[in-house]
């Protein structure tokens, strides 16, 4: 016995289907969680021993051995259709959305690089062509929104991507050498020792060594030597997202006269030469205590 998607014509394993349908919904709004009942019990086992009510649950055709009923089961899983049909929608439109995005950017596989695109005029414009195809409330919303409202949106439609396999969780770590993971930087980040010259930039090479800027100052290694058990000596510059730099745009086009972002001990965050105020999660790359002007922003974008 079998399952048929009555959508797409394809015939899947009960266990293919029950993988098929969680995918795309939580389990807080799953058709199954009900008759399943104990939340210990595997959804596909139920079903194996339930199929005409799982097919009938889950909006699929039953496909006996014979082929002989699968239009009966077919008008019995018609009955749950408004379940399925108000469930479906979404992934669609987020399958949509990522094309859109990769139509733009290329590649989007990883969690990473949905954050960094959100916010921009290109995220924005896959966003609006997505759901107006699929789900127009979506962009409703989220054109209606304030900035700081509609990146809380923008990390909620990551989220949902995430956990739909839309995009995956990147491990940086494993593509760092040992001593970037050791110093807590990147391959190719500039950054300065604590007391060391002010004036030296390091940055750690792909292959694991390092230069400085200016080239071959002396006692440079011991320095860095030492850093390796002293990571806390390492001065970052700030490494701001994509979406950080769309902000300090949008904060020098709407306030020609603003020079630059201050974030308090506290947190908060002010902006020197216009009187704005911001959420205290718009720049989160910048470290409290520390002064960086839009100009820096716009041009240190990771």
């Amino acid at each position: 016995m079998k399952f048929r998607n009555p959508e797409t014509g394809e015939v899947l394993s009960i266990s293919d289907a029950v993988d098929h349908y969680c995918k795309q919904r939580w389990c807080d709004n799953c058709a199954l969680r009900e008759p399943v009942g104990d939340p210990d019990k595997v959804c596909a086992d139920w079903a194996e021993y339930h199929p005409h009510e799982a097919a009938r649950l889950m909006g699929f055709e039953v496909v006996e051995d014979d082929c002989v009923e699968p239009r009966k089961h077919k008008e019995e899983a018609n009955m749950d259709k408004q379940t399925s049909e108000s469930q479906e929608p979404f992934f669609a439109f987020l399958r949509l959305f990522k094309r859109e995005l990769e139509n733009t950017f290329g590649d989007v596989e990883t969690e990473g690089k949905w954050y960094d695109l959100s916010g921009t005029s290109g995220w924005a414009k896959a966003l609006k062509t997505a759901s107006e195809a699929k789900m127009p409330e979506i962009w409703a919303l989220w054109d209606k929104l304030d900035w700081w409202a509609s990146d809380l949106l923008d990390c909620w439609l990551v989220d949902c991507a995430k956990y739909m396999d839309l995009c995956k969780e990147e491990d940086m770590d494993k593509q760092k050498p040992y001593i970037c993971q050791r110093l807590g930087v990147e391959v190719g980040e500039r950054f300065k020792i604590k007391h060391y010259s002010d004036k030296i930039e390091f940055w750690i090479l792909e292959n694991g060594t390092y230069q400085t800027e200016p080239p071959n100052k002396a006692n440079s290694s011991v320095a860095l030597l030492i850093s390796l058990d002293h990571p806390d000596r390492i001065i970052r510059k700030p490494r701001f997202t994509q979406q950080e730099v769309e902000r300090a745009k949008a904060i020098k086009t709407l306030w020609p006269c603003a020079k630059a972002i201050v974030k308090a001990e506290s947190g908060a965050i002010s902006v020197v030469g216009a009187t704005i105020e911001l959420n205290v999660d718009h720049f989160p790359s910048l470290h409290p205590g520390k002064t960086v002007t839009l100009d820096e922003i716009i041009g240190g974008a990771k």
